[in-house]
């Protein structure tokens, strides 16, 4: 399953090529990743990946696939562009405009 990342202005395609227990073979952009992922508690996951290790705590935004990333150094407010929500914002497009001529 292929998703969009969108933080800020960076824009990343992510995808899950193959999964073996916790490890997750990825694709961010086009660059391969092998990291061991495992979630330790809901919303906490522990991330390994070439000989570091990450703790990322994600909390839900007030709007759906959309969340704060908590890392020990930084904080980010990310959303999740997945097949539905590519459908919803093409269905979406232009109906402000067309309201208005209603």
């Amino acid at each position: 399953m292929q998703i969009e990342i969108n933080k800020d202005n960076r824009s990343a395609e992510v995808e899950i090529l193959e999964q073996k227990g916790t490890v997750h073979k990825v694709s961010v952009d086009g660059r391969i990743y092998e990291i061991d992922l495992l979630m330790v508690e809901k919303g906490v996951w522990s991330v390994l990946n070439e000989g570091k290790s990450y703790v990322i705590e994600t909390i839900p935004g007030e709007q759906p696939k959309k969340y704060f990333v908590n890392t020990y150094s930084n904080s980010y407010e990310v959303e999740m562009v997945d097949s539905e929500s590519r459908y919803l914002r093409s269905r979406n497009e232009g109906s402000a405009a067309d309201a208005e001529n209603q």
